[in-house]
């Protein structure tokens, strides 16, 4: 690696903890003025034609149908006009991505590091096209808003993680469950993008998406970059104006002023993963304590073992999706059994030999990833949740 590359990985891991932005897709972008049409039109970014009566017409008078402008400077740039029902709408859309950085779009930009890419982009507009533009009367069509930061493990040892944390996504949040499959070195498949989102169809113009990556192995491969740390990406993208002003009240450049966007990302993260976690947990240990009880009493000698067979066939039956993570956890609830000081000790130690003989899944410290997630992804560290409100007495120690 380069200075230049190391100085650009330390910037990241300053960003670890923000809520950044990255494609955005801006509409209502509308020209002004067009400083040099014959030039576009010879370059061939403008098209004209006088016998298309579905043409935009400029204040001066100018009239064009289609105009299209694609310069990593700038971002993709179109507008003209198109006839709907019989009416003549004129649209120009703008889609920018995070530019200038040796990493690609690895570090998101701040929302004011956002606006102030669209105005460079303009800028260019004018000054290499002579497309004039003005910011004014300017929407947001589409927001990709990330967290990007450094798991302890490698990526695929987090696999029964996510797919529990995406198997208890409340189903009021109308995201559902798509899992990206890839294909590792030696030919088995690993899963590597988790992808919910509330697209009711193909045509769905409105709708949300969250995905959960290896944001460094993507970068790797179209950079050729080998990151020293495994560095994760959760993604929460808003498609659509309706939904965009359903999360902020607007679609206007006010929602990139303060902390609004950053805000709404990291109250998404607790209503969507964070809380259903806790609830999802308090409600596991109460099962988990009952199906102990019943196999202690249904065969006091093979209790233990018949424990972990049926922990893991709850997994088989419930499509792979954890119902324990580690054997801590076990251990933990045989606290609430009344056992005997000696006989809980004896049980503990007899749950840990079995676990490895017999249950090594649960011996994988997966429960202590999962932990380790939410942690990071948790900025107010809210660990117990009272009705649907966070109990902000009850909070997890910061490191």
């Amino acid at each position: 690696m380069t200075k230049d590359t190391d100085k650009e990985i330390e910037r990241l891991k300053d960003r670890e903890k923000e809520p950044l932005l990255d494609a955005v897709n801006w509409g209502n972008v509308m020209i002004n003025d067009l400083l040099d049409a014959d030039m576009l039109e010879r370059k061939g970014n403008l098209f004209r034609s006088e016998k298309n009566p579905v043409k935009v017409i400029l204040p001066d008078g100018q009239t064009f149908c289609s105009l299209t402008i694609n310069d990593s400077a700038t971002g993709l740039f179109k507008a003209g006009a198109i006839l709907q029902k019989n009416t003549k709408i004129d649209y120009g859309t703008l889609a920018t991505n995070v530019k200038n950085s040796l990493l690609g779009n690895m570090i998101g930009n701040t929302a004011e590091e956002t606006v102030e890419g669209l105005r460079d982009s303009l800028q260019v507009m004018g000054e290499k096209y002579g497309v004039v533009i003005d910011m004014a009367g300017i929407t947001i069509k589409k927001l990709e808003i990330q967290r990007t930061f450094r798991l302890d493990d490698l990526y695929e040892l987090y696999q029964r993680v996510l797919k529990l944390i995406f198997a208890i996504i409340p189903p009021k949040s109308r995201l559902t469950n798509t899992i990206k499959f890839g294909t590792n070195a030696d030919g088995t498949t690993t899963e590597q993008t988790f992808y919910v989102n509330s697209r009711s169809s193909r045509k769905s113009e409105n709708y949300r998406e969250l995905k959960v990556y290896d944001k460094g192995k993507e970068r790797q491969e179209h950079l050729g970059i080998t990151f020293d740390d495994t560095w994760v990406r959760i993604e929460l993208t808003l498609i659509g104006g309706k939904t965009i002003k359903n999360a902020f009240g607007s679609r206007d450049l006010e929602i990139f002023a303060n902390s609004i966007i950053a805000d709404y990302f990291n109250s998404q993260m607790q209503e969507l993963i964070i809380k259903p976690y806790w609830k999802w947990k308090a409600k596991r240990d109460k099962e988990l304590l009952k199906l102990l009880k019943e196999q202690r009493t249904r065969d006091p000698k093979r209790w233990i073992n018949n424990s972990l067979v049926e922990i893991l066939d709850r997994e088989v039956r419930n499509g792979g999706i954890p119902f324990v993570l580690g054997i801590d956890e076990i251990l933990s609830v045989l606290d609430q059994m009344g056992l005997e000081r000696r006989t809980k000790s004896r049980v503990k130690k007899s749950f840990l030999l079995l676990g490895q003989r017999n249950a090594r899944a649960l011996m994988q410290d997966d429960d202590t990833r999962l932990k380790e997630f939410i942690a990071k992804l948790d900025v107010t560290q809210c660990r117990f949740i009272t009705g649907e409100k966070c109990d902000t007495q009850n909070v997890l120690e910061t490191k």
